[in-house]
């Protein structure tokens, strides 16, 4: 009753909530909330000040070690925390979640009147949390210029420093899309030419975050080469394309990036692009001719079967309009009417089977037809557009396996159902 009083209620009913004395002021909730946090977290300082007053304590936590100071931190609440350190109650410099004090809190969520409150109140700025994160790191992650200022000014800390996953102040500045602390760092002379673990260098990350500006930043300083690989061997052209960000995409090819590269399975931009659904990214690569249309990736899968096997209609249709190849099959066999079964649109699947003669019991893996890979899947309304177009679903795999069995071992108990009524029909039709 109190906790959603606090929440929801007016300074009266919790007045008269209390004055009853039915329940612990102090008492527990969600997550271990107490109501004067409840009151705090909804800005209500005048609730929080009847609390405090009829014993509401301050220096309780919640279940993630979080005090009052950390709640009024997040929200950026000047007057509650105003009051709170003026109670002179709770340690300015207790840690709560992943070991962070408020003012690592204030820090994160980029307030800066109450992280310049709570540094002018004793806030010890050297802490580092429980994943090696220090205030610049976190101001790096809020996206603060200011207090990211104040930090590089005055405060004892390394620039280069490395936190969570060995990731520097620039690398969260970049991943947290932060142009403004982005440029500070580099103006301070931070280093710049840095790569992960993974190979992973600032513009691999600037154009996974499709930060046009950042990533034009960083081809302005000429410090990383356009067409570095990552551990995958993915250039940032690659990233950009398979992140989806058409402005990035378009920057780099402009600044002659190697368009023609592939990863180390074997996929191009246009493959990725394909598969992951970014139609103006394809658009663009067909409109430039900046690849070809029918060019082989992985098992020699060209890109009207990423597309089909992932469903993405608008591409399909784009490909094809585009003069694509339908007729080409991958390394096992597979058509692209197999892939569209395996992605299972109907829609795609229709207009494989209207646009040109296509031998409907093709062998493709594990001499599997489309029908049996709808099955497999478990896509009835693709099933059913093949049996309607006379499928044989007689037939088996190099296995041995038919319809019935390969439906059964995908789990679709749907699909099963289904199948065995088709049999059981065309069973009773025989008699």
């Amino acid at each position: 009753m109190l906790h959603n009083a606090c929440r929801r209620g007016t300074l009266a009913q919790v007045r008269q909530i209390l004055s009853h004395e039915l329940v612990d002021i102090n008492s527990r909730g969600k997550c271990g909330w107490t109501p004067v946090m409840i009151a705090v977290e909804g800005g209500r300082r005048e609730l929080v000040d009847l609390l405090v007053k009829q014993g509401g304590d301050m220096t309780l936590t919640d279940d993630d070690g979080n005090t009052v100071l950390h709640v009024a931190s997040i929200k950026g609440y000047l007057k509650i925390m105003t009051y709170i350190l003026s109670t002179k109650t709770v340690d300015v410099n207790i840690t709560g979640h992943c070991k962070r004090t408020a003012v690592m809190a204030a820090a994160r969520f980029g307030h800066r009147k109450v992280f310049d409150l709570l540094a002018k109140n004793g806030s010890d700025l050297s802490t580092v949390d429980s994943d090696g994160n220090n205030i610049l790191h976190i101001a790096c992650i809020g996206g603060n210029v200011e207090i990211v200022k104040y930090i590089l000014n005055n405060v004892n800390v390394d620039i280069n420093s490395r936190g969570h996953n060995r990731k520097t102040p620039l690398m969260f500045a970049i991943n947290f899309g932060n142009v403004r602390v982005f440029e500070l760092l580099v103006s301070k002379d931070c280093i710049l030419p840095i790569v992960q673990e993974n190979e992973t260098n600032i513009l691999h990350m600037a154009c996974v975050k499709g930060n046009v500006d950042m990533v034009r930043h960083i081809l302005k300083k000429n410090i990383v080469s356009v067409d570095g690989e990552d551990s995958m061997g993915k250039t940032p052209v690659m990233l950009a394309a398979e992140s989806g960000h058409t402005d990035v995409f378009q920057l780099l090819v402009s600044k002659q990036c190697d368009i023609h590269k592939t990863c180390h399975d074997g996929h191009n931009i246009l493959h990725t692009s394909c598969a992951l659904g970014h139609v103006d990214i394809v658009r663009c690569i067909l409109k430039e001719g900046l690849i070809n249309i029918d060019s082989y990736g992985k098992n020699d899968m060209t890109p009207v079967m990423f597309a089909a096997q992932n469903g993405q209609r608008d591409i399909f249709d784009l490909l094809v309009n585009n003069g694509c190849d339908m007729s080409q099959k991958d390394k096992n066999g597979n058509t692209v009417l197999h892939m569209a079964c395996i992605g299972g649109s109907k829609y795609i699947v229709e207009r494989i089977l209207s646009k040109e003669p296509v031998d409907i019991n093709s062998r493709g893996q594990s001499q599997g037809t489309p029908a049996m890979m709808a099955a497999a899947c478990g896509h009835k309304d693709a099933f059913d557009l093949l049996v309607n177009r006379g499928a044989d679903l007689t037939l088996v795999d190099g296995r041995g396996f038919g319809v019935h069995h390969l439906a059964c071992m995908g789990g679709h108990e749907t699909m099963v159902e289904h199948i065995q009524n088709i049999f059981e029909v065309r069973d009773s039709d025989v008699l």
